[in-house]
């Protein structure tokens, strides 16, 4: 089932369409629509040979295991439209987080299938008159205690546990795929605690997925701790660069030395945080690479970060000039050429110093801030741009100019 928005903020009209088969794949109707005609040729059969009672119940199963398809079918994609027009929303509202509707509903739209398979089985034995016979059998199956040596179990618990921790791990990876930090876009830079809330999250549901996963399967503690402990002592050995990574990303998560969309510089590189994963981050340089770096590198080394208070940063320039300028003159040119340039605006406590005096020569220093360190370059580059000009008109010679 379709849903459109009309969106008036932009004056103008705008149809979203969200899901364009609002009934799934056509082979699936196909396949109701004959196993609806199955049903009642059967039942027909069994009617016409006198089996009126039997013939009844497999006309009334095949007729409303259809309606149940259909209704399901439109159920689930109903619940995606509805999930693609909340992810838009919310879009909207916080630019800091985007949902990726691919991966929605790649993600999703199995999970949803699923239940509504396991709804539609159960609702069609109900219906067949069957079902209290297979959840019988199923259960006594599922709960008959079994036992190998001293250790006892079930096959429901040794098949709960991992389905639990499979579910955990599943929807932990659709949040890492499906939510989008989106903190680096546009002219400012964006500071945001999403990628470490979402990293913690993540964690969060797989501790708890592992913990809900002990104590459905009933698992000893005793006999766990001494698992646990075995597993420490491989862990030791083997996949010590591994956890630390893990440790660390946790460190990184609650101390927050850096956020994502912060400025940073690592290594020589320098550019913005893109994402604050479980064993490594992301790095975007300025010239457009991505630096995957593991996070015990980025606790145990130096890193600096240029936003981590605000978005300034101090620069300086170094001019030379061969002219008989009168120092006050000269402070006031620049002062007022820096003003009224394009770059005037993103520049604010200029100091401006003289260095050395060589005949004619005088040596300045310009020292300043600039308000958005994401657009610096091209800040500085429109400010020497502007001095560079009027200078040049004035017939001053500029000798060195860096």
């Amino acid at each position: 089932m379709s849903i459109y928005i009309f969106d008036i903020k932009k004056r103008k009209i705008e149809f979203i369409n969200f899901s364009k088969k609002p009934f799934g794949n056509p082979a699936f109707i196909k396949s109701l629509l004959v196993f609806q005609f199955v049903h009642y040729i059967a039942g027909f059969i069994l009617t016409f040979i006198g089996y009126v009672d039997l013939g009844k119940v497999i006309l009334s199963g095949g007729i409303r295991g259809f309606y149940m398809g259909i209704f399901l079918t439109i159920a689930v994609y109903t619940v995606m439209d509805y999930i693609y027009l909340l992810s838009n929303y919310f879009d909207r509202l916080n630019t800091s987080l985007k949902l990726d509707l691919n991966r929605v509903k790649s993600k999703l739209i199995w999970l949803l299938v699923f239940f509504a398979s396991a709804i539609w089985i159960m609702q069609y034995l109900s219906e067949m008159n069957t079902f209290a016979y297979f959840s019988e059998s199923l259960d006594v199956f599922l709960s008959e205690e079994r036992s190998i040596g001293s250790a006892a179990f079930s096959i429901g618990t040794v098949l709960l546990f991992p389905f639990i921790l499979f579910l955990s791990f599943y929807v932990s990876g659709m949040i890492n795929q499906v939510v989008e930090v989106n903190d680096t876009g546009g002219k400012k830079t964006g500071r945001s605690n999403t990628g470490g809330i979402l990293l913690l999250l993540r964690l969060l549901i797989i501790a708890f997925g592992f913990l809900a996963a002990i104590a459905v399967t009933g698992l000893p503690i005793d006999k766990l701790t001494i698992l646990v402990s075995a597993l420490g002592v491989g862990i030791g050995f083997g996949l010590q660069n591994i956890i630390n990574n893990l440790v660390s990303g946790i460190i990184i998560a609650v101390e927050r030395p850096f956020r994502v969309g912060d400025l940073v510089s690592f290594g020589g590189v320098d550019g913005s945080v893109k994402i604050i994963g479980f064993r490594s981050s992301v790095i975007t340089s300025v010239q457009g690479s991505d630096l995957i770096i593991p996070n015990g590198e980025l606790i145990s080394k130096n890193l600096i970060n240029w936003t981590s208070n605000n978005n300034l940063r101090r620069d300086n320039l170094n001019i030379e000039i061969n002219s008989q300028i009168r120092d006050e003159e000269f402070i006031k040119v620049i002062r007022e050429t820096v003003r009224n340039s394009e770059a005037g605006p993103e520049i604010t406590g200029l100091e401006i110093s003289i260095l050395s005096y060589t005949g004619m020569r005088q040596k300045w220093d310009l020292s300043f801030w600039v308000t958005d360190i994401s657009r610096h370059a091209y800040i500085k580059s429109r400010m020497m741009q502007s001095i560079f000009r009027k200078l040049r008109e004035m017939e001053v010679e500029v000798t060195s100019f860096n």
